[in-house]
């Protein structure tokens, strides 16, 4: 959200709640949902219902979007920008809180009071008040929204939808393992079997310090400031407090405990239960470190943006406590649940419905399973906006488009906002925007930086004290095999006919866990151009090899904006959706408009009958001159 429903879960797919209730399993997701959009930009019935109408789950409970910004004010107490945590105090600090019914607590350390719903309470000086006598509750406002802390709660209750009046002022990691843990212990009572999806948030940005409780002493006062080592600390107390938490919520759950400060993991056959632990993609660049590549972080195909980690345990796996080296996708995972509870997914394969998944579950009944996956595949495009919600937002020396909608959010991900204005539309909304091929109009300041937009071929033409700004990609694609990588990035179209990168790679030799062997820099052994380098024979068969089965892949399943209920055939039920639709925001807006019209009708007509593959979205320099 904003992002228009072209983009969003489609209600047609098939999902792992779907496939397991036909088993009589019931489902709950408790945390993040960043799948869907609000009523505003999404079909009747696929808005807030979406985890029940989209995502087949019957209960749903946390927040629908990333954790709101800090509130750097404390409640209104202090000018903006004074509290870059929205929290005040160190370690082993304790101060006055007032709650929002007027009550007034001593003796509280800051994080721990606002963990718990309050508003540390500042004296007339700005400093922490140590007595309830030395300020005022009153002057405090209790609707401001503080990342972690205080945030917006959606439940959807088998598509009866409740949102909340007043904030949810409870810190949202403690949420979600508690909600999970209470779900998950209603269901056991139920008798029937449960699939519960805990999507923690943590530690994603804003980043903000956790509560003393989840963290023991190491609660800081150091800056949450987007860059340098005071950033990192705080990420590291997050990451901290959400292994703690998960801990906490098997702990509650009978299915492990605390012992000398170590958690012990219970006995997870007895109790018949899988547990899965994993996170969705490579770290944010200020907090990567080596061997990764902070400039091929998150949002890009690299193995620094695209490997991360994956445990396993419980019910199914032989020999615990060891590991499997070979790569598996998070594709894979839709069999790995499908298979525990006993469904056969490869029923809902059609010619318009690819599976990619590949079976997980003999890596953990054989430990001498060979590597099943022959290829990995990743991608990475941009979002799709109404025009003007969205605008370019400057990341080290990389432009962002199509995933950053305000000046507050580009700055939580350690961003320059360089989208014209402070308020929606924005007046530059995209890379191309900013374009120049003059360099004395090329240089656009920003942060106290001057940029410069020149093409890539004139970069050596900015002028002295200028950065050169990387282009963004519009979508990137990665095809990887054993230890050969391919790599292609198509640039926006403005940079015709240098619109398109393509990298082979030959990894390093992994050691795993602490060598994961990731791509090497330009000119460096094992990276080659094959566009333009003579290839050793090795690496132009794996070239050839990786080439032909990206193109493959990606024509492997039928697609049209057109078909919007993706049966693989453009007919009287999309004329039907689109009808259904019109005038609004839709699954059938064809051209992408904000708005089911007339265009879009034209286009569903003259696309009638089967959809064939696309060509249109594999870039030339991929196909060559075939």
């Amino acid at each position: 959200d904003p992002m228009l429903p072209a983009v969003q879960l489609h209600p047609s797919e098939v999902t792992v709640p779907k496939l397991l209730r036909g088993a009589g399993y019931v489902s709950a997701m408790l945390g993040k949902y960043h799948l869907g959009g609000g009523p505003d930009n999404t079909p009747a019935g696929f808005g807030y219902e979406a985890p029940f109408s989209t995502l087949g789950i019957d209960f749903y409970d946390g927040y629908w979007d990333l954790p709101p910004s800090v509130d750097t004010t404390l409640g209104g107490q202090s000018p903006g920008g004074t509290h870059s945590c929205g929290s005040i105090g160190g370690v082993a600090v304790a101060g006055a809180a007032c709650f929002p019914n007027g009550s007034c607590v001593e003796g509280l350390h800051p994080l721990d009071a606002m963990a718990l719903g309050a508003v540390p309470l500042l004296q007339p000086d700005g400093t922490l008040a140590t007595a309830c006598s030395q300020g005022s509750c009153a002057d405090i406002d209790f609707s401001m929204l503080n990342a972690y802390y205080v945030w917006d709660r959606h439940i959807c209750d088998r598509g009866a939808v409740a949102l909340p009046e007043e904030p949810q002022r409870e810190y949202l990691t403690n949420f979600v393992s508690r909600r999970s843990a209470d779900w998950i212990a209603q269901a056991q009572k139920s008798g029937a079997p449960w699939f519960a999806f805990v999507a923690h948030s943590s530690a994603h940005t804003p980043i903000q310090p956790p509560p003393p409780s989840l963290t023991g002493p190491a609660a800081s006062d150091a800056s949450c400031a987007v860059s340098g080592a005071e950033f990192r600390l705080q990420y590291r107390l997050m990451v901290e407090s959400v292994d703690r938490s998960i801990g906490n919520m098997l702990v509650e759950l009978g299915l492990g405990s605390w012992k000398a400060g170590q958690f012990e993991l219970g006995d997870l056959e007895a109790a018949n239960t899988m547990l899965i632990v994993l996170n969705d993609n490579g770290t944010i660049a200020f907090n990567v470190l080596p061997p990764f590549d902070p400039a091929n972080a998150k949002q890009t195909v690299y193995e620094t943006g695209v490997r991360s980690p994956c445990i396993v345990a419980g019910a199914g796996v032989a020999s615990p406590g060891r590991a499997v080296d070979s790569t598996v996708s998070i594709v894979d995972l839709f069999g790995l649940m499908c298979d525990a509870a006993g469904v056969d997914w490869t029923q809902v394969a059609t010619p318009a419905r690819v599976i990619d998944c590949v079976a997980m579950m003999p890596y953990l009944k054989n430990p001498s399973q060979q590597p099943i996956r022959d290829y990995n595949f990743a991608i990475y495009e941009q979002g799709i906006f109404v025009a003007g919600e969205v605008g370019p937002c400057i990341n080290g020396s990389t432009v962002i488009d199509g995933l950053i909608t305000s000046p507050q959010l580009c700055a939580d991900n350690a961003g320059c906002w360089a989208g014209g204005a402070s308020e929606a539309p924005y007046p530059i909304t995209s890379y191309c925007d900013l374009l120049s091929d003059d360099p004395s109009t090329a240089v656009v300041e920003c942060g106290g930086t001057n940029y410069c937009f020149l093409p890539p071929s004139m970069a050596d033409q900015c002028p002295a004290g200028s950065t050169a700004i990387q282009p963004p990609s519009t979508v990137q694609y990665a095809l990887r095999r054993g230890q050969w990588k391919l790599i292609v990035k198509q640039l926006p179209s403005c940079l015709i006919p240098d619109d398109c990168i393509v990298r082979l790679y030959r990894l390093p030799e992994p050691d795993p866990p602490q060598v994961p062997g990731v791509e090497g820099t330009d000119g460096s052994p094992g990276v080659w151009n094959p566009l333009e380098d003579e290839l050793p024979p090795e690496a132009a068969a794996a070239y050839e090899d990786l080439k032909t089965e990206m193109v493959s892949l990606l024509l492997s399943q039928p697609s049209s904006p057109a078909d919007g209920n993706l049966d693989g055939v453009i007919d009287a039920r999309d004329l039907t959706g689109l009808l259904s639709e019109w005038g609004g925001m839709g699954f059938w807006d064809v051209d992408r408009s904000g708005r089911v019209d007339a265009r879009d009708l034209a286009y569903v007509l003259a696309g009638w009958g089967p959809v064939g593959a696309d060509m249109a979205g594999i870039p030339d320099c991929l196909l060559g001159e075939g």
